[in-house]
């Protein structure tokens, strides 16, 4: 599989209209733009070679609006079954023997053709035992379907109306996994006759979702189908969309990902879910085949250690002109005489064919069934597993989200995975776009932070350290941002190897902070002391460096090896276990006056929540002394973090409380139960 290249899109000076809104560029940056969808690069030519595109054309309507795609809506009157096998599905008699030319004709009874049948006549010499005959069909997707019929060649030329199966049962399955054992479908009944008289079977059922049928014979007699038919109507519950491999000609920084959406019917019934993953060749994945106990397959040292003993075969030695000797022999040798080793195995899985040759999806799907091993992702040639879904609410809100597939990377790819449930609801997208940057940075930035583990709520001094591989043309960066839990304390120093340098803090938000620094062209590794706190357990202080001065995407830094100094290899912080979830409260100014003069008019309430790994519901309410709630000010889930509420004085009614003091409450309600922390303040007019 060769990866797609196409027309792509340099930015410079300009604004980038999009789905989602109008995102600027800045003046001196040159982003690479790539769009799938529209006139440029419509969906249909940009899917995957490997992804069966026949099945994903034949699911998803790439006509209904041009330049969206969407979940395909059954016409009433269109023959599910005649796309069968363009969808990967196909007809099969599970329980007979049959020749290759009956296999043949499988084929035929989903195909149109009028001319040819699977027939089950007895002729002389030619024995049929048809009671329990199951003919299965895999419609290769699921679909809505209410109506299902079968009957026998019934024209002139071929006159066999009366060859039609006298007693049936027919089965129906929906082709999910809760549906299936061992990936064999459990068949559920549509309809049982015993006294058939009918050359056209006609089955009529409430309209469902259905991707396998069985029709299985109840009568010795001989019979025929010339077709099987499926009508249905509604969309179908899913569909999967793989974009071509990107190839990019290097290695670059990817930026954002966006896209728009709209929905069809009920919008809770349908969901649109995409992923991406990023890779430095154009084969995201290697095929294997199964190997019988008496093969033989030469594989290269590391994997013949990893095997089990029982399927590691011969190790042979050989000489520089070739000649296999012994391993005595070998390693009698002058070392300038010794040729190569070789290592074999016995049975388990290889990612060659018969001939030695690395496997293709073509050669993988012209091995026997039985002879399929595994499809696994190429970690060897550094491609991700598919990224979390991205937040289409963050898309629409933000004009685009980061990629989260690990960069800088040469090859990239996407998924989407549209899905309903209910046949009336669906949900299309238009076109998708994403921008990248070249060259980067640094071919890879490692970083590692300590400490590994601090007390929850504690101010401590962090020690950040990062080193980059930056290579060839890679820019270098001057400013680093690392994401943070709250606001850190000022940055202690900065360093530059063993050497304190001139540091600049350029910004100091709530979740992240950015420090400048002079240009890093080379491996050094950069130090950054500075002082903050950890709310919950497992907190990731992710890092982006980039170059301030050609405006180029951010590069994210991954958990590594960057320094002697920290033995941690890793950017994530934990928290000790135990303690409590809730910090102290704080209010600010106590006393309050709500009087409106604009004085002191309203409280501020602050606390902190440890170890929260989920959202959890969290209450905060005010009582007076007699134990009375007075005001409601939060009931929501939240999870570990500061958070801030005021309070303008005022009852659940809007009416001011009077004077007084009283009780603000704080409740967290956690698996292992509810959690409080209270304290008083004072309201005086």
């Amino acid at each position: 599989m060769k990866a797609r290249t196409f027309q792509r899109f340099r930015i410079a000076a300009l604004f980038l209209p999009c789905l989602v809104g109008v995102l600027r560029v800045g003046s001196t940056s040159a982003l690479e733009v790539y769009v799938v969808g529209g006139e440029a690069h419509p969906w249909k030519t940009m899917v995957w070679d490997e992804a069966d595109p026949g099945a994903a054309i034949e699911v998803i309507d790439f006509e209904a609006q041009p330049g969206w795609i969407v979940l395909t809506k059954t016409d009433t009157t269109e023959n599910i079954a005649l796309k069968t096998y363009e969808r990967g599905g196909k007809v099969t008699v599970p329980n007979v023997s049959l020749s290759s030319d009956e296999k043949t004709t499988l084929k035929g009874i989903v195909n149109g053709d009028l001319t040819e049948a699977f027939d089950r006549k007895p002729t002389p010499g030619r024995k049929m035992y048809n009671l329990g005959v199951m003919v299965d069909l895999d419609l290769g997707a699921r679909f809505g379907v209410n109506r299902i019929r079968f009957f026998p060649r019934m024209s002139e030329q071929y006159p066999f109306q009366d060859d039609f199966m006298r007693a049936y049962d027919v089965y129906v399955n929906d082709g999910t996994k809760e549906t299936a054992i061992d990936g064999r479908p459990i068949f559920e009944i549509a309809e049982h006759n015993e006294k058939n008289d009918q050359a056209v079977v006609d089955v009529e059922i409430p309209l469902q979702y259905v991707r396998y049928i069985r029709i299985k014979s109840l009568t010795a007699m001989g019979w025929e189908i010339d077709e099987i038919e499926v009508y249905g109507a509604g969309f179908v519950p899913e569909a999967t969309y793989e974009s071509q491999a990107f190839d990019f000609g290097d290695v670059a920084t990817l930026g954002r990902i966006w896209w728009s959406e709209q929905e069809i019917g009920d919008p809770t019934k349908s969901q649109v879910i995409v992923q991406t993953r990023s890779g430095s060749d154009d084969t995201p994945l290697v095929y294997y085949r199964k190997i019988g106990g008496d093969e033989e397959v030469e594989v290269g040292e590391e994997e013949y250690r990893r095997s089990e003993l029982e399927v590691q075969g011969d190790i042979r030695y050989y000489t520089k002109e070739g000649i296999e000797v012994s391993k005595r022999d070998y390693e009698a040798l002058p070392t300038e005489q010794r040729g190569d080793i070789k290592y074999y195995r016995m049975g388990g899985e290889v990612p060659l064919d018969k001939d030695g040759k690395p496997l293709t999806k073509a050669s993988y799907d012209a091995l026997s069934p039985t002879a399929r091993g595994s499809i696994l992702v190429d970690r060897e040639h550094g491609w991700s597993s598919w990224s979390a879904p991205y937040d289409y609410e963050a898309v629409r809100g933000k004009g685009g989200v980061s990629i989260l597939s690990p960069a800088p990377r040469r090859y990239f790819q996407f998924r989407v995975d549209l899905k309903s449930d209910d046949l009336g609801a669906a949900a299309s997208v238009d076109s998708l776009a994403f921008e990248i940057s070249k060259p980067p940075v640094a071919h890879e930035i490692v970083a590692e932070i300590a400490p590994r583990e601090i007390v929850p709520g504690e101010v401590v001094s962090f020690t950040y350290a990062l080193k980059a591989d930056i290579r060839g043309e890679d820019t270098g960066f001057d400013r680093l941002e690392i994401a943070t839990p709250t606001r850190v304390e000022p940055i202690q120093s900065v360093r530059m190897d063993d050497q304190e340098v001139d540091f600049e803090r350029i910004e100091s938000e709530e979740d992240h902070f950015t420090v400048g620094f002079p240009r890093i062209a080379s491996d050094q590794v950069l130090t950054v002391v500075f002082r903050g706190t950890v709310l919950r357990y497992g907190t990731l202080f992710a890092g982006k460096a980039f170059d301030s001065q050609t405006g180029e995407l951010k590069q994210s830094v991954v958990g590594g090896d960057a320094t002697l100094e920290i033995a941690t290899n890793d950017i994530f912080v934990r928290i000790a276990l135990g303690g409590s979830l809730i910090g102290p409260l704080g209010a600010t100014p106590n006393p309050f006056t709500p009087n409106g003069d604009g004085i002191n008019d309203e409280i501020s309430i602050h606390y902190s929540l440890f170890r929260l790994t989920r959202k959890m519901p969290l209450s905060l309410k005010v009582f007076d002394l007699a134990g009375t709630m007075v005001r409601d000010l939060l009931s929501e889930e939240r999870e570990s973090g500061l958070c801030r509420v005021s309070w303008d004085g005022k009852d659940d009614d809007g009416d001011l409380v009077p004077s007084g003091v009283y009780v603000v409450r704080v409740s967290v309600d956690t698996d292992s139960g509810m959690e409080s922390r209270a304290r008083t303040v004072s309201v005086v007019y």
